[in-house]
């Protein structure tokens, strides 16, 4: 199961409007403005749920769920939908939505508009997983605080929370109380305002959607929930000390995280974490999991990763080269000889200079993956990350890829962690040994890793002899562990 597009916005290019007006089953109305009483120039037409809007213009954009416009194509209802007459209204998009089920929609929208996937344009997307949760999802969003900085809005009786961000919403609700499905059903949903957010994953058009751009839209998704701060209610207050209990009163009020310094808020967000580990069923990991699951995601070592993408994303672009795909779209990465006979000499060269830059990549990541470096040229190998950590004597994090902890942005948490362990003179070895001991308990719950302690401290000491920082003896860490 791949993560898949619900609701979209298109602008279709080019577009036959004697063919899409006469289109039969399309009945287009014209608005009246009742102020002016003057009829408007804009005509829409309502479609499975969706809307078709052709503008005085000429302008056709098409908005609505691809997900409920399936079902209805399909003739697939929502449990509650004869109970509730006004939901057969909305449609019904509470059941698995995959990218099968999306290409056949594209089938049908090339058909109603009479144009390619590549002529619809995307201006707005949302995309999501649902996830079967062991628990009453209305439980987790009411433990929902904060994500990048932005307190969560709740509506529909706690059943429902957003974080309204300038490029995107981050949405999270209770998708079996909205349709009144049997299994528990929380919906995590990533609504795209500004197409910048999406940019990175090279969806331009409808076109665009397919398993590898999905992959890095999967990727981004995952990201965003990690950037979700969470108080846990399954806690076990009676097992807290009388510290403990008076920080998760605090913890649990979005006022207070609102009210602290951004600057502040990490290091209680620590403690918080910590406290939700040890004293909970941890309810935010088993959402994490699912949605690992269902985006077909294992981010657990490289070797097994199915959602490490390596495309144009990875690849710094220069002015002329993103002008140059947004002219003719990213099919001329993949030698669209149709649009590359379009370009002059000089803009193939530009393209073909992006091309050459990602075989690099791809190279370089399946060389990751197989653990065979020599996959690279020697005069290349530079370019291998593992190469470029062992120049600059970074052992530590090299120890840590071996042993399978990913890096990259989506796993900055424990890489940030070691970086520290590294670079910082520390005024208290206790500090250190604490910062020591959460790598190891970080990755093994987040990764499943587990770290040899002993290996780790001499590879973190080898590395901050490089740097000309004290070292730290492993006898320290023993008696240290021995206190705990």
């Amino acid at each position: 199961m791949k993560l898949a597009a619900d609701y979209v916005k298109i602008e279709v290019q080019h577009p036959d409007l004697n063919y899409i007006e006469n289109q039969s089953g399309l009945e287009f109305d014209s608005l009246l403005n009742h102020s002016t009483g003057e009829i408007s120039g804009r005509k829409i037409a309502e479609h499975h749920f969706c809307k078709i809007t052709i503008y005085e213009s000429g302008a056709v954009y098409f908005s609505g769920s691809v997900h409920k416009l399936w079902n209805s194509l399909n003739g697939v209802n929502g449990p509650n939908q004869r109970d509730f007459g006004q939901n057969r209204l909305r449609g019904f998009n509470g059941n698995q939505f995959s990218l099968m089920d999306f290409y056949s929609v594209q089938e049908h929208l090339e058909s109603l508009f009479n144009c390619s996937a590549s002529q619809m344009i995307i201006k707005n997307i949302e995309f999501g997983v649902n996830i079967n949760t062991s628990f009453d999802p209305d439980i987790f969003i009411k433990g929902l605080l904060y994500h990048m900085g932005v307190p969560f809005e709740f509506r529909y009786r706690g059943s429902y929370a957003q974080a309204i961000h300038q490029r995107f919403i981050a949405k999270i609700y209770n998708k079996s109380k909205q349709y009144g499905l049997k299994e528990h059903t929380l919906r995590i949903e990533i609504k795209v305002v500004k197409t910048r957010e999406i940019v990175s994953t090279g969806i331009i058009t409808m076109a665009d959607i397919r398993p590898e751009t999905m992959e890095s839209a999967s990727n981004l998704l995952l990201k965003r929930f990690d950037e979700v701060v969470h108080y846990d209610y399954t806690i076990n207050k009676e097992l807290l000390s009388k510290h403990q209990k008076r920080l998760i009163t605090d913890y649990s009020n979005p006022r207070y995280w609102m009210e602290l310094k951004p600057n502040f808020r990490n290091r209680h967000k620590k403690r918080l974490e910590e406290i939700t580990a040890k004293f909970s069923d941890n309810i935010l990991l088993e959402i994490r999991q699912g949605i690992i699951e269902k985006c077909s995601i294992n981010n657990r070592t490289l070797k097994t990763s199915k959602c490490s993408i390596n495309n144009h994303s990875s690849i710094a672009l220069n002015v002329l080269q993103k002008a140059l795909l947004k002219k003719h779209g990213f099919a001329v990465l993949e030698y669209d000889r149709e649009e590359r006979s379009k370009m002059t000499k000089e803009e193939r060269a530009q393209i073909d200079s992006i091309n050459k830059r990602m075989a690099w990549v791809t190279r370089g990541c399946r060389s990751l993956a197989s653990g065979n470096q020599t996959v690279f040229p020697d005069p290349h190998r530079k370019k291998f990350s593992t190469t470029k950590l062992r120049q600059s004597g970074n052992h530590a994090m090299i120890y840590l890829i071996e042993i399978g902890i990913p890096t990259g942005r989506a796993h900055a948490a424990i890489n940030k962690k070691v970086q520290k362990t590294i670079t910082v003179e520390y005024k208290s070895t206790i500090a250190f040994w604490n910062q020591f001991s959460s790598i190891i308990d970080m990755a093994q719950e987040s990764y499943g890793v587990v770290i040899d302690s002993i290996t780790f401290l001499d590879r973190i000491n080898r590395t901050r002899g490089k740097k000309g920082l004290p070292q730290f003896l492993t006898s320290k860490f023993e008696s240290c562990e021995k206190a705990k």
